[in-house]
């Protein structure tokens, strides 16, 4: 449309007439040893922002990953950084120790006196990372800087240990019958990386389609309906097959297994990378999507009474743009709307809706999964590694052995 084409222009003309202009180079900023030790090591590091000039920036939006690493040899990142944009073109970086070695990491990083390596990953300048649907339709690109820079640094800085999310209460998936599970790649990647592990779990379809007003209604909302009714009805067959051999056998009740606490059921259902990267039917902000995923869930938690199945919504994960960075996937229209703003955005904006509809618990995957870009599978900004997946789910089986 004529007005999408104007917004478009302005976002392009930030950086044509330099109000804006695009970040080539960052300054680090390290407290000095004495200040810091006044502060017991706790005082952030900072990154500044140069133009394609070498001028400090005094504006924001930029988006980057930033890893701390021993060395350049380093298999893997002992920190990985959240960056705070404070608007003036500096940004403030929170390091975490990443889940699969969080204490490990946390402890080996801040005993390294010897220092380390520090890799920054450009993926946009100006904002360009947020643009949604369909503000970048015409691009050849999605806009993206696809650069990384690498700096020596003589200390550690101050990382936090990840902790696993939690709930109140605290989920355990071993207490249910069947946890079936209806989604995405991703949500299908968790099943058969733990399905040998976990035996209650049955993942029965992936819809392979974004939410949205036109394929909830075909796609989602009665097969998840069907497929959680079919398996109710065959394991209730099961239980009472299990009952007739048990009477045969002449088994009393005092010696039967006890399963009444294995009666329930859990569905785990969630959308957001195809959301995101398939976006033309959700809203630029996501709206259609939204209330497709609030009309779902409502008439899910109506239909399916909670003595009966619990409903669990798988979080997503972070995209990690950078992981893709093979040349010309830039001009693929998957990675144009592709962005860690983008990922953190909608996963806010479901949490509201989550709140809204009430008796739906979140299981959280995008945190753990940002903090994990080493463990993706090698040039795929979506997908995750079994061991990974392995580790992330175990948290929500607590009790297993």
């Amino acid at each position: 449309s004529k007005n999408n084409t104007l917004e478009n222009d302005e976002h392009l003309n930030r950086i044509r007439n330099r109000t804006c202009p695009p970040t080539s180079q960052f300054q680090l900023i390290i407290p000095n040893t004495k200040d810091n030790d006044n502060h017991n090591g706790s005082l952030p590091w900072k990154l500044q922002s140069l133009d394609d000039q070498g001028a400090l920036k005094t504006v924001g939006g930029d988006e980057f990953y930033v890893e701390y690493r021993h060395d350049k040899y380093s298999n893997s990142a002992l920190a990985v950084a959240y960056s705070q944009d404070l608007q003036n073109g500096q940004y403030e970086l929170e390091f975490w120790t990443t889940p699969i070695s969080s204490r490990q990491s946390s402890r080996t990083a801040t005993t390294n006196t010897g220092g380390g390596i520090l890799k920054l990953y450009l993926d946009y300048t100006c904002h360009l990372g947020t643009l949604g649907h369909p503000l970048k339709q015409s691009w050849a690109t999605g806009g993206a800087v696809m650069t990384n820079y690498q700096l020596n640094v003589p200390r550690a800085p101050p990382v936090k240990t990840f902790v696993p999310p939690s709930s109140n209460p605290v989920v355990d998936l071993g207490i249910y019958q069947k946890v079936v599970m209806f989604g995405d790649s991703n949500v299908h990647g968790l099943y058969t990386s733990n399905h040998h592990l976990y035996p209650n779990l049955k993942f029965i379809r992936k819809p392979d389609s974004p939410v949205h007003p036109k394929s909830m209604p075909r796609l989602f909302l009665p097969k998840i309906s069907w497929f959680l009714n079919l398996t109710i009805q065959e394991e209730e067959e099961k239980e009472q097959q299990q009952r007739e051999q048990e009477q045969d056998a002449n088994t009393t009740a005092a010696t039967a297994p006890a399963r009444l606490n294995k009666r329930k059921y859990a569905l785990i259902i969630g959308s957001h990378c195809w959301d995101i990267v398939f976006p033309n039917k959700g809203g630029r902000n996501f709206e259609q999507h939204l209330q497709a995923v609030q009309e779902m869930l409502t008439a899910l938690r109506a239909t399916f009474s909670r003595d009966q199945v619990d409903i669990y919504w798988h979080s997503g994960f972070a995209l990690q743009l950078h992981v893709a960075n093979q040349p010309g996937w830039e001009q693929r229209d998957p990675l144009k709307y592709m962005s860690w703003n983008r990922s953190l955005d909608l996963w806010q904006r479901q949490e509201k809706v989550l709140n809204s509809v009430g008796g739906i618990t979140r299981l959280d995957f995008l945190h753990a999964t940002y903090l994990s870009a080493d463990y993706y599978i090698s040039n795929d900004a979506r997908h995750v590694r079994p061991e990974l997946n392995r580790h992330m789910l175990q948290w929500y089986y607590p009790n297993a052995k």
